[in-house]
């Protein structure tokens, strides 16, 4: 193909579109359609197909495939990965798990720890804290031991005849309270989400916070915000270990990709992240008002 034989397009020539020419559409001359003289469809005058004719393929005749030629693929031009970008297009929370002490009600294990101090129970021997204690209130909190056995191993660890009332008095004082605000705010959520309590809890616990509610703010208990409230000492099971979450998803029915789970403790949160659920480790610093849009915007 030479180009040079081709002529440069001169547009000067072409006339402009004169549209005054053109000629009113006349309906009233168009025939009316008769479909009576439609004959209708004889499949007795097909022809049978006769597959007998076809070839026979062959793939002796396929010409192998050589990916010699192809071009290796260069990964160092892709940009990183951006997980906040995938999970706000593939993912959508649904389902928000709480935990209870230091995320809705504000607790303080070093008063406890001090009020057992001066029982003569001395923390350095890893009697209780937040991340490491005894196991007497592992058991007690997976509810196989009652008050009354949790009051005597005390008794026994401190090598003192304490009362009941002094034994729990040290016992409660970690318990400070909710926050002004949230039962309002859990309310809300409650409307937009599926949300859930999971507490590792006790009976002495769980009956002083019950008593507080109904003094403080008119209420029997938790169950009111959450769809459902979950207490270790009442399911036998306690974080971290799998068997309590798996069976609050199980029960539910949740799917984990769909679930954010909320704790002040680290070794809760490892046990949620290895079965496929979102985390939040909460600060004593943030405010589940302000916290909770900015986690799901």
């Amino acid at each position: 193909f030479d180009p040079s034989t081709v002529r440069p397009f001169d547009n000067s020539t072409i006339r402009p579109f004169d549209n005054s020419t053109l000629r009113q559409f006349d309906n009233s001359t168009l025939r009316q359609f008769d479909n009576s003289t439609i004959r209708p469809f004889d499949s007795s005058t097909l022809r049978q197909f006769d597959n007998s004719t076809l070839r026979q393929f062959d793939p002796s005749t396929v010409r192998q495939f050589d990916n010699s030629t192809l071009r290796q693929f260069d990964n160092s031009t892709l940009r990183p990965f951006d997980i906040a970008v995938f999970l706000y297009f593939c993912t959508m929370i649904k389902n928000i798990i709480f935990d209870y002490g230091n995320v809705i009600f504000d607790i303080d294990h070093q008063l406890t720890i001090q009020a057992f101090q001066d029982l003569g129970l001395q923390h350095d021997k890893g009697f209780f804290g937040h991340l490491q204690q005894n196991p007497l209130f592992d058991t007690f909190e997976m509810g196989k031991i009652s008050p009354d056995g949790f009051r005597k191993e005390v008794r026994i660890i401190a090598e003192q005849d304490f009362s009941d009332e002094t034994i729990d008095k040290a016992w409660n004082t970690l318990l400070l309270g909710i926050r002004q605000g949230y039962l309002e705010y859990l309310a809300e959520l409650k409307s937009q989400y599926r949300t859930f309590l999971l507490s590792n809890n006790n009976e002495i616990h769980y009956n002083w916070i019950n008593d507080y509610l109904q003094k403080e703010f008119g209420v029997p208990n938790m169950s009111q915000y959450f769809e459902h409230d979950y207490y270790s000492h009442l399911m036998g099971m306690r974080k971290p270990n799998a068997d309590i979450f798996e069976f609050v998803l199980k029960e539910q029915q949740l799917n984990p990709s769909e679930t954010l789970f909320i704790d002040d403790s680290p070794q809760h949160l490892e046990t949620a992240k290895s079965l496929g659920l979102h985390t939040h480790l909460m600060l004593r610093n943030e405010d589940l008002r302000t916290l909770i849009p900015t986690l799901l915007a």
